[in-house]
């Protein structure tokens, strides 16, 4: 999750800075092998950025930072001065840890909206039946004395390939889309992130697709590895 996280917050740069910020800002992080944190969200109130003398000031709390508590550096964001322009920066994580609240409520909310947080819940549920399993293979007197087609392991029951089937069918539609809403991110990502000239429609419809992930995020990612453990019970 961190590494997700990391990777999202370190092409930030590539998507709203100028070449030379690129350039610059990559080098920093490769060099230094800097883990990137970000503190931009939405349901914050806009920091607000004033000047004093050649250095940018930023004021206000933020909720909560994604990565921030392991990272070197945090993206932040805020409104200049007297304007309505946003300005994104990356700054050093210690002096601004303090004025950022960490709020795991929050963090759990704002999770379901972050394609890192969907394939972290993802690999969770792919991994649950694999390692439930481990616990059914082992023999019972119990299934089976009452139909008269004894077995000798619980998984030669009919139920619990089925259920474990069933459980792989809804994970990779899950992935599936999870998948499909990554390729439409890439493919604005490669079409449009140099000149940034993404227009609105564009913007719905690959929102629609990231909007999506978890309806099924939130069933699959998070139910199915509690359902999985409880198939041996």
């Amino acid at each position: 999750m961190l590494l997700g996280c990391h990777l999202s917050w370190s092409t930030t740069v590539n998507v709203v800075g100028t070449d030379e910020q690129k350039g610059r800002v990559q080098k920093l992080i490769i060099e230094n092998n800097y883990s990137v944190g970000g503190a931009v969200n939405p349901r914050d109130k806009e920091l607000h950025i004033s000047p004093e003398g050649d250095e940018l000031v930023l004021n206000r709390f933020r909720t909560f930072d994604t990565g921030g508590v392991v990272s070197d550096l945090t993206i932040l964001e805020g409104v200049y001065e007297g304007t309505e322009n946003h300005i994104f920066t990356i700054v050093k994580t210690e002096p601004v840890r303090n004025p950022i609240r960490d709020n795991d409520e929050e963090s759990t909310v704002r999770a379901v909206f972050s394609p890192s947080f969907h394939n972290f819940y993802l690999g969770i549920a792919r991994a649950a039946p694999s390692t439930s399993a481990l616990n059914t293979p082992h023999p019972t007197a119990e299934h089976g004395q009452w139909g008269g087609d004894d077995k000798e392991t619980v998984t030669e029951e009919s139920y619990i390939p089925e259920r474990y089937g069933n459980f792989k069918a809804h994970l990779c539609a899950a992935e599936a889309l999870a998948n499909r809403a990554g390729g439409e991110i890439a493919a604005v990502y490669t079409t449009n992130g140099e000149k940034r000239d993404v227009s609105a429609r564009t913007w719905g419809d690959v929102a629609k697709w990231v909007a999506s992930v978890p309806v099924t995020q939130d069933s699959e990612g998070v139910c199915l590895p509690c359902l999985s453990f409880q198939v041996i019970t």
